[in-house]
């Protein structure tokens, strides 16, 4: 059995970690499926940030700019940072459905698909849809490699407080996917910036 099996009746989440707090502008370097130092499975989503919206985003009542007591920093326009995933451990459990909240922003589609099978055509078997495109959002080689690298996308970390071990945890939103027409009315880019990158063209 693969890590997606089961992608298309398990319900999504949007909570993670591994990234620090704040709000910010990313765009997608790669997604990808590997073992950690430990040889356990990990989803990792590689990202740049572009634009830093908003700094620490804390819970209230506690210091900012502190996780457990450790000061921490924002990350930084133009530095790369990864959001990780594991298979294994005490959030191995949510795995999955974090993925796939990752998924419901990042790919077309993918929320409605829940639950659905299809036939490949080639096999003649039928397969989760959810989880043959979740598959696909790994893939290093061939046509259809990294489907999402390059994609702009707006993350909120923010960090909590766990109920149960009562230690800090960066909970990570994607909000939505945007565009340069977007940067623009955000005043992250200028017109002139856009129109450089997207040159009119003579009919």
């Amino acid at each position: 059995m693969g890590y997606f099996t089961g992608a298309g009746t398990t319900k999504s989440s949007r909570d993670s970690n591994y990234v620090t707090p704040g709000h910010y502008i990313m765009r997608i370097e790669s997604v990808r499926q590997k073992l950690n130092r430990e040889d356990a499975a990990i989803f990792v989503i590689e990202m740049l940030p572009i634009h830093v919206i908003a700094k620490d985003l804390l819970e209230d009542n506690r210091q900012p700019g502190t996780m457990n007591g450790t000061p921490t920093f924002s990350n930084k326009k133009g530095v790369p940072c990864s959001h990780l995933i594991s298979f294994t451990g005490p959030g191995k459990d949510m795995a999955l459905p974090n993925i796939k909240a990752f998924a419901e922003v990042l790919v077309p589609g993918f929320a409605e698909a829940f639950g659905e099978m299809a036939i490949d055509p080639d096999t003649k078997e039928k397969y989760d849809v959810q989880e043959r495109t979740l598959e696909g959002l790994v893939e290093e080689d061939g046509e259809f490699a990294q489907p999402l690298a390059g994609m702009l996308v707006e993350v909120i970390a923010r960090s909590i407080v766990t109920q149960k071990s009562k230690k800090d945890f960066t909970k990570i939103t994607y909000v939505q996917t945007l565009d340069d027409a977007d940067l623009v009315r955000m005043e992250i880019m200028t017109q002139e910036q856009y129109d450089l990158l997207h040159p009119a063209t003579d009919e």
